[in-house]
């Protein structure tokens, strides 16, 4: 997929779902989205990858590394988590609504259902697997981050090898 005509892309789709606000048609958005996100990371990896195998080979040699090749190693391993922490701005709402929604599931507990009680704790527990995955998924880009970070300083010789290691997997990886 052609990054540009995606992304132009994406603002029809997104104006024919408003208008026809029909689940086939934020699937097709979705689906579209997932294409120009695996383009991205594809551009990313095909533009950073001569370079990667430099720095790898500077690694393997033992030999410093400039502040410009600490940046680059930083977003090849972890540059696209600390973006979507970037963007990501929902967090505190989510974890407020799963405290509410779980709020009304302990409720609901307290009694015997109805048959109206048992569609409404269903309908609040789908909606709390929702948020409890988006938190998830906030929080393990957040660790991923933070991991990096404790192997980023080269404290010795094994974090070293193993920031080789990973680079090395990243690089012959289809995933980032």
């Amino acid at each position: 997929m052609n990054i540009q005509e995606g992304c132009h892309a994406i603002g029809s789709l997104l104006s024919n779902a408003r208008m026809q606000q029909e689940a086939g048609a934020y699937a097709a958005l979705a689906d579209k989205l997932s294409l120009l996100q695996v383009a991205a990371r594809e551009h990313f990896q095909a533009t950073g990858g001569k370079q990667m195998a430099s720095l790898i080979r500077k690694l393997e040699k033992n030999e410093p590394l400039t502040s410009d090749d600490r940046n680059m190693i930083r977003s090849w391993m972890v540059g696209d988590a600390e973006a979507y922490l970037h963007y990501e701005n929902n967090f505190a709402d989510w974890m407020q609504e799963l405290g509410r929604l779980t709020e009304e599931i302990s409720q609901l507990g307290r009694a015997t259902l109805s048959t109206q009680e048992t569609l409404q704790l269903q309908a609040l527990c789908r909606d709390a697997v929702r948020t409890a995955w988006d938190i998830y998924h906030y929080l393990e880009h957040k660790e991923r981050v933070d991991r990096f970070q404790e192997i980023e300083a080269l404290k010795d010789a094994d974090d070293r090898r193993t920031l080789i290691n990973l680079l090395k997997r990243k690089m012959d990886s289809a995933d980032t």
